[in-house]
C-alpha cells in the first residue's frame, strides 16, 4: 500500500494526527514568503468530558523533526529513533515492504508520499485504519519518557503539554483513572504534531493545528431505588444504569464487560435477599434474552451459588459475549488483528432492573447494596479487569413497640392479641403481648411525611376486657433522613398518637435515635381494665363511659318494666 493511502484523510483538529500537512510548498510560488520553522512546542489535548483528562499523566516519544529545506515544509526522523522502528510501523500500517526505499529517511519519504497525516476523529474510527496501526506499532518499539508534571496543565476539558521542541510526537496515556464512582479509561496512543501555522509555512492552511482529541471514555454506573422504605415481606425495586464502554481499538476476542451488585454479607441474605427471576436486562431499551448474557450469583466467599434465600450476597451479569458478537465481524477483519470493527453498540445504554425481598427489621442506618461495572479499561490489555463502583443505595424500615399494662396496678399483661392495619384498613401484621407485656411490630414502612397505622386489640388479656370505648389506637410514624447514597441515614423516628383512648394510651418514647438491640424501645403504653368502673370519668372518656352505663341502665329498666307488667297481669287473672 502506498503512503498516500496511509496518510490520506480529512483535515480536522480532532484527528489522530492532528491535521499535520507535510510536504506542502508555499501557497504561491511568486510569493516572496519564506518558510520558517515554528518555535511553539505545545500540544493541546481536547476532551468531551473533563473526567477524560482529570488526573491523567502521559509519556511521549518524539519521532520527527520539522524541516524547511528549499522552501518546502517537511519532517525527518528524530535522532535516536531507529529506522527499524519506522520501518516496522509502516509495514504494520499496510505498506508493502518491497515498496519501501532502501536508503534515505523513511519518515521523510512517507510523509512526502501522502497529503495529510490524519484520519477522521470519530470514535468509530479510533481503532481502525493504517494510521492507528502505525501509532500502535511505534508505541511497542519506542522508548517513552514521562511528560513532567510541570509541563502538563489540565483545565476542564483541555490539557496542554509542553514538549521539548517542535515536531511530531507519539503521546501515550499512562493509565486509566478512577475517581470515586467515575472512571476514565486509558487512551489509545496519539500521534500529533506541535503547532505549525500557515503564516510560518507560507501555505493557505496551517500545516499542523497542534491539537488532538483524547481517545478514551468515561465509564460510570448509577443506581436508583423505587422506594427506600420497605416493609417486611415486601420487595425493594432497584435500577442500574450504565453504558457499554467505548471499545474502538480494543481486541474483541478477549473483551470483557460485566454489570453487578453486592449487599453487605452482614445483613444479606438473612435480612434481605435477591428475588429469583426478577432480573431484566435492556440495551438501548430492548430487552435481552437470557441467552444473551450470563447471570451468576455469589456467596460471601465469592463462590457461585444458586441459593438466593440462604447464601447469595452478590450477582454479576456478564455481557462480554454479547458485545463481542455484535461488535466484531470477522468477514470485515481484513487486517486479521481481531479488533472491534462494528460500533453500533458502543456507548449503548444498559439498564438492569431487579428486586430484593426484605425479611426482617433492618438496622436504623439501613442496609446498603452497591453496584459496579467491570471492564479492562485499557484498550491494549484485556487481561485485567478494573472494577468501577457506583453509588450505594440503602433500604430502611421501622419498628413499633407497645407495652400492655393493667390500668389499676400498672403491672404488665401478656396474652393480649393485636392486629396492625395500614391506612387502607388492610391488616399488615398481628402480634401478642409477651415477655413483660411487649407487643412488637417489626419492619414497618414509613416515609418522611408520616405514615399512619391503626392498632386494634382483638383479644384482651385474661381477666380483662376489651376497650369498651369503641376506639382503636392510631399511631403516626415519621422518620427523618439525612445524606445521600451510602451516607443516607435516619437521624430520628418520631411516634405520635392521634388519640389517647380515654387515657388508656400514652407515649413512652416519642422519639428514638437508635435501636438498642435486645431491649427494644417501648414507644407506647396501652392499658386494659377488668371492668367498666376502672375507666376514667372525665372528658370525652367520661361521657363515653356514662353513655355505656346509661345504655345498660336503660336496658335494665326495660327488663324491670317487662317483669312488672307480667306481675300485674298475673294478679288480675
Amino acid at each position: 500500500m502506498k503512503m498516500r493511502k496511509l496518510f490520506a484523510g480529512i483535515a480536522a483538529a480532532a484527528t489522530m494526527l492532528a491535521g499535520l500537512t507535510i510536504g506542502a510548498t508555499t501557497a504561491n510560488a511568486a510569493d516572496p514568503c519564506t518558510v520558517t520553522l515554528p518555535t511553539a512546542s505545545t500540544i493541546t489535548i481536547n476532551a468531551e468530558n473533563a473526567a477524560q483528562l482529570t488526573s491523567h499523566t502521559f509519556k511521549y516519544a518524539k519521532i520527527g523533526d520539522y524541516t524547511a529545506d528549499n522552501g518546502v515544509a517537511g519532517v525527518k526522523t528524530t535522532t535516536g529513533v531507529a529506522a527499524a522502528s519506522i520501518k516496522s510501523a509502516l509495514i504494520a500500517a499496510g505498506v508493502e515492504e518491497g515498496t519501501l526505499p532502501t536508503s534515505g529517511d523513511l519518515l521523510s519519504w512517507a510523509v512526502q508520499e501522502g497529503d495529510l497525516l490524519d484520519q477522521t476523529g470519530t470514535k468509530d474510527t479510533w481503532g481502525l485504519g493504517s494510521s492507528r496501526a502505525f501509532a500502535d506499532s511505534l508505541k511497542k518499539s519506542l522508548t517513552l519518557s514521562d511528560v513532567l508534571s510541570d509541563n502538563i496543565t489540565i483545565s476542564d476539558k483541555t490539557a496542554k503539554l509542553t514538549m521539548t521542541s517542535p515536531g511530531l510526537y507519539l503521546i501515550v496515556d499512562n493509565a486509566a483513572v478512577t475517581n470515586g464512582s467515575t472512571s476514565s479509561s486509558k487512551s489509545l496512543a496519539m500521534l500529533v504534531g506541535t503547532e505549525w501555522l500557515a503564516a510560518q509555512s507560507c501555505t493557505a492552511n496551517d500545516l499542523s493545528t497542534g491539537t488532538i482529541n483524547m481517545k478514551n471514555s468515561v465509564d460510570t454506573i448509577n443506581k436508583t431505588i423505587a422506594d427506600e422504605t420497605v416493609a417486611v415481606n415486601k420487595d425493594a425495586s432497584y435500577t442500574l444504569t450504565t453504558k457499554i464502554p467505548t471499545y474502538a481499538g480494543g481486541l474483541a476476542r478477549t473483551f470483557q464487560f460485566k454489570v453487578g451488585d453486592q449487599f453487605d454479607s452482614q445483613y444479606a441474605p438473612s435480612m434481605i435477599s435477591y428475588k429469583s427471576g426478577s432480573v431484566v436486562v435492556k440495551v438501548n431499551n430492548a430487552e435481552l434474552a437470557g441467552t444473551d448474557y450470563t447471570l451468576t450469583y455469589y456467596d460471601a466467599n465469592g463462590d457461585p451459588t444458586t441459593d438466593l434465600d440462604n447464601a447469595a450476597v452478590k450477582f454479576d451479569i456478564d455481557l462480554s459475549s454479547y458485545v463481542r458478537k455484535n461488535g466484531y465481524d470477522q468477514t470485515k477483519d481484513t487486517a486479521n488483528d481481531g479488533k472491534f470493527n462494528v460500533f453500533t453498540l458502543q456507548g449503548a445504554e444498559v439498564v438492569v432492573t431487579y428486586l430484593a425481598t426484605v425479611h426482617a427489621q433492618l438496622p436504623l442506618d439501613g442496609v446498603k447494596n452497591s453496584p459496579y461495572i467491570q471492564i479492562p479499561n485499557d484498550p491494549y490489555d484485556n487481561s485485567t479487569l478494573t472494577t468501577i463502583p457506583g453509588p450505594g443505595k440503602k433500604v430502611f424500615n421501622f419498628p413499633l413497640v407497645l407495652k400492655k399494662t393493667d390500668k389499676t396496678t400498672g403491672g404488665t399483661l401478656d396474652g393480649a392479641e393485636f392486629a396492625l392495619k395500614d391506612s387502607d384498613g388492610t391488616t399488615v401484621a398481628t402480634a401478642t403481648s409477651k415477655n413483660g407485656g411487649l407487643v412488637t411490630f417489626e419492619g414497618l414502612d414509613a416515609d418522611e411525611s408520616g405514615t399512619t397505622y391503626t392498632v386494634e386489640e382483638t383479644k384482651a388479656p385474661t381477666d380483662h376486657i376489651l376497650n369498651p370505648l369503641d376506639k382503636d389506637l392510631e399511631v403516626i410514624i415519621t422518620p427523618t433522613f439525612d445524606g445521600v447514597n451510602e451516607a443516607r441515614e435516619v437521624t430520628q423516628v418520631v411516634y405520635e398518637l392521634t388519640d389517647n383512648m380515654g387515657g388508656l394510651a400514652s407515649l413512652t418514647s416519642s422519639t428514638i435515635t437508635e435501636y438498642p438491640g435486645q431491649s427494644p424501645v417501648v414507644n407506647i403504653t396501652v392499658a386494659n381494665v377488668k371492668n367498666l368502673t376502672e375507666l376514667p370519668l372525665t372528658g370525652g372518656a367520661g361521657v363515653a363511659l356514662f353513655s355505656v352505663i346509661g345504655l345498660l341502665l336503660v336496658g335494665a329498666a326495660a327488663t324491670v318494666y317487662v317483669k312488672m307488667r307480667g306481675t300485674k297481669k298475673a294478679l288480675r287473672a
